[in-house]
């Protein structure tokens, strides 16, 4: 007898407790992310985890993000996956410190007067932003005043 959609994907899923993550077993993209072959489509497996389990097997709309509580790309768990925009999605991840100015750090008034001081010397915003661990737009910034003064 031939599986439905949802067996074949539940065979590709190590499901555990409710609050667990429910690692995905089989094909994963350079991201993590769970992916899975339905009606000749590859589609996400986190995604058609949420539309099964809470979207009465609709599709979700591809203006919506499926989210993770939990931030592990290859969870299936849908008590781990909520809906959001694509910038509640961008907010949740800096809110979370896994963008991409994860690193990124407000500079104190001392630290930019330095680097104020450092160009005044004579020195390239080049220079002067390795002397000062921080990038080059962000000596730029300070020594034209442009705030936020981040690194």
């Amino acid at each position: 007898m031939k599986k439905t959609t949802f067996e074949r994907w539940r065979a590709k899923v190590d499901i555990k407790g409710p609050d667990d993550c429910w690692e995905w077993l089989v094909a994963k993209n350079k991201d993590g992310y769970g992916r899975f072959r339905t009606n000749k489509k590859v589609m996400l497996a986190h995604r058609f985890s949420y539309a099964h389990y809470k979207n009465k097997g609709q599709l979700i709309p591809s203006n919506l993000c499926v989210c993770h509580h939990c931030d592990n790309p290859g969870c299936v768990n849908p008590n781990h996956l909520f809906l959001g925009t694509h910038k509640d999605n961008a907010q949740d991840r800096d809110r979370k410190g896994r963008g991409l100015y994860k690193n990124l750090k407000k500079h104190t008034d001392d630290e930019a007067i330095k680097i104020r001081l450092d160009y005044a010397s004579g020195l390239s915003q080049r220079k002067v932003a390795k002397l000062n661990d921080t990038f080059q737009s962000t000596v730029h910034k300070i020594v034209n005043h442009k705030p936020p003064y981040e690194r």
